[in-house]
């Protein structure tokens, strides 16, 4: 744990992937507060998460400390600083919510000069701490100039505003609108569990290629608001080309809940040949839920093509070798 300074960016990156592969557990203090002294942004990113995993009563301080002096630096050099949005996230990790880290949640989150990762950030901190800003900083940021940061905006702004819904379907309907901030559109549509949300969804969902079903069905995946599995399957049997089907079953297999591992159940009991060995040579070894791949066996043998068996089999035992490396 000497090697701060480091004499190359080689003995950096070694130096830092093993803070990584610890989980950041177990780091010395006065290491932690050289990381949050140094100037590269991974460094910074590894202090600020050596300080949430190793608490002590003087790292927030010490955090606010940092990121006004980086702020302020980044201003005289005009150059974005990559590291104070992982300081910004230890503050909120840490459940420091007073007024320095409000002061920071709103600079953030409100500041143009804010990288698209530090306004995202800044706004995701605002929401936690149900700050009243938050809401129409959310509304403002959906008008951002950024993809990812509008797309942000509409994933968080109807928890923040019940008058939303309309705002979100009138975004979506723009021709224009760009993938990212279309798919934290839908999860905002489904959020708000409005009737009719999930046509609006399932509509426009149906027919695109594969990579915007991808890059939206992602996001419905990861947010998971209510009805993501229904309006996903509803999307893939309207679908006729193979590579949407694909997809469709690939985000299906992500979500994992109960709806979404019956439909691909149902398409290795009773589906087309192609699409039953995909899902088995696909989804097969690593269990995301208790007994799927158990599941699987069942609906192999009720379609009577014990031929996928010895698939299945070879997938658990690839997952068991890569688990016990």
């Amino acid at each position: 744990m000497n090697e701060l300074p480091f004499e190359s960016d080689q003995q950096r990156d070694t130096f830092l992937a093993k803070l990584r592969t610890s989980g950041y557990r177990g780091v010395p203090v006065p290491v932690i507060e050289r990381l949050l002294n140094q100037i590269d942004a991974k460094c910074i990113e590894a202090g600020a998460k050596a300080a949430v995993n190793n608490p002590q009563p003087h790292f927030s301080k010490l955090i606010v400390e940092t990121f006004w002096a980086r702020r302020q630096m980044e201003r005289h050099q005009a150059t974005p600083d990559e590291g104070l949005s992982f300081l910004v996230a230890a503050l909120l990790a840490m459940k420091e919510l007073n007024k320095q880290a409000e002061a920071i949640f709103l600079e953030a989150a409100n500041d143009s000069d804010s990288t698209p990762m530090l306004a995202i950030t800044g706004l995701h901190a605002l929401v936690q701490m149900e700050h009243p800003d938050a809401e129409p900083i959310a509304r403002r940021l959906l008008e951002d100039p950024r993809e990812g940061v509008r797309a942000h905006a509409a994933a968080v702004w109807p928890r923040l505003n019940p008058e939303a819904y309309n705002a979100l379907l009138a975004t979506l309907k723009k021709p224009l609108i760009d993938t990212p901030t279309a798919g934290k559109v839908l999860v905002g549509l489904l959020q708000s569990q409005r009737p009719g949300a999930m046509d609006h969804v399932v509509r426009w969902l149906s027919g695109r290629d594969a990579t915007t079903l991808g890059r939206c069905c992602a996001d419905l995946s990861i947010y998971r608001p209510p009805g993501a599995s229904q309006a996903m399957i509803r999307v893939l049997d309207g679908a006729t080309k193979q590579e949407a089907r694909q997809t469709l079953m690939q985000m299906l297999y992500r979500v994992g809940d109960a709806a979404a591992s019956a439909k691909l159940i149902a398409i290795v009991e009773t589906g087309s040949d192609a699409e039953a060995r995909y899902i088995v040579e696909e989804m097969s070894g690593y269990e995301k839920t208790p007994g799927w791949n158990d599941q699987l066996r069942a609906a192999v043998r009720h379609r009577g093509d014990e031929s996928l068996l010895p698939i299945i089999d070879q997938a658990v035992r690839d997952a068991a070798n890569w688990r016990d490396r």
